[in-house]
Formats: C-alpha cells, sequence, structure tokens
C-alpha cells in the first residue's frame, strides 16, 4: 500500500497544492456504480457474533448532522464559529443557505460556519486524499511534488465518467 497524499495546511478551499507525474495512473474505478462487491464467505467470519447496537437513549449523537473540518476558519464576526482543521461540528441548522450554525464538540461553543470549509464525518470528502475536481494534470502535478514518495495516490472525480472516481498514483519520478 503506498502512502496517501494529504491535502493539509490548506487554509483556504480554493487553493489545492499540487501533486502528480506523467506515469500517474489515471482509471476507471474497478467496478461500477452499478455492481456491488459482495465479500468472501469466509466461514469463520459468518460465525462471529453481530457488533452491538448502541442504545438510543446514550450520549453519542448520530453521525447524521456530525461534520469534520476541513480548514482552519477564524471567527470574522461575534457570531461565527473559529474551529481548527480536523475538529468536529455539530450542525444545529443548515438552513441559511452558505453559513450554517454549528457547535463545537471540542469547545461546546456556538456559532455561524461557512459551510465550504467542512465535510460529512466518515464522507469521502472529509477524507486527506480525496481532491474533488481536480484535473490529471493537476493531479500528476501534485504528486511529483518533493514530499511525495513512490506510491503516493490521490483520488478524485473522473473527467469522463459522471459520478465515479480517478485513481492517481506516484510511481517513478517522470
Amino acid at each position: 500500500m503506498g502512502n496517501c497524499f494529504s491535502s493539509s495546511a490548506k487554509k483556504d478551499p480554493t487553493e489545492h497544492h499540487a501533486i502528480g507525474g506523467p506515469n500517474a495512473i489515471d482509471s476507471d474505478p474497478v467496478m461500477p456504480n452499478n455492481q456491488v462487491a459482495t465479500p468472501p464467505q469466509d466461514p469463520q467470519a459468518i460465525r462471529q457474533p453481530m457488533p452491538a447496537i448502541p442504545d438510543p437513549g446514550s450520549d453519542s449523537i448520530s453521525t447524521a448532522k456530525i461534520f469534520v473540518a476541513l480548514y482552519d476558519y477564524d471567527a470574522r464576526t461575534d457570531e461565527d464559529l473559529s474551529f481548527r482543521k480536523g475538529e468536529h461540528l455539530e450542525i444545529l441548522n443548515d438552513t441559511q443557505g452558505d453559513w450554517w450554525l454549528a457547535r463545537s464538540k471540542k469547545t461546546r461553543q456556538e456559532g455561524y460556519i461557512p459551510s465550504n470549509y467542512v465535510a460529512k464525518l466518515k464522507s469521502i470528502e472529509a477524507e486527506p486524499w480525496y481532491f474533488r475536481k481536480i484535473k490529471r494534470i493537476e493531479a500528476e502535478k501534485k504528486l511529483l511534488l518533493p514530499e511525495n514518495e513512490h506510491g503516493a495516490f490521490l483520488i478524485r472525480d473522473s473527467e469522463s465518467r459522471h459520478n465515479d472516481y480517478s485513481l492517481s498514483v506516484r510511481d517513478g519520478d517522470t
């Protein structure tokens, strides 16, 4: 398994630092969206007990409204909420367009946040190796940065197939 190229140290969601090279792989996904992979039928795995069902009365909040910060944000008004990349935020109201009312799970403070600075927890958008709509040439440039080693990779939206992804991998220096 190679190294994941991370989009860390970004403050501006429109800014992407480059990765990639001419040898980066830009392939179609292994399985089309309409097919479902089935796990191998391991008899040992079938006999294992099912995981416990969470208690609905417990303090754990549904992850449906928990988002993770993709970038640092410093409040610009008294109504805004400052947060740091990686911080978990509970969305209290997302009906106000691009600015959502949120509560920090870390500080318990509430305020408005820019919706494009966060992604739903445990979603592909929250992963450091996901680069959304960058082009293949941009992915190649990013992967060729000196901090990336052989095997570094990123996932991006496919340019040729709607709702599919492309994998770019650093395989050499050219």
